[in-house]
């Protein structure tokens, strides 16, 4: 429970003090590979 809540308060401070992470986080997801595999996964779950 305490990681995830020091997990939340790791994002907002990001988030405030580096209000770009968010395009640049979705970039490096798009990017990497990351989300074709996640799709995949998904439609095997079918």
């Amino acid at each position: 429970m305490i990681k995830i809540i020091i997990g939340i308060i790791i994002g907002i401070g990001l988030s405030t003090y580096y209000p770009e992470i968010s395009s640049t986080l979705k970039d490096f997801f798009l990017d990497s590979g990351a989300r074709d595999s996640i799709v995949e996964t998904l439609k095997e779950v079918k």
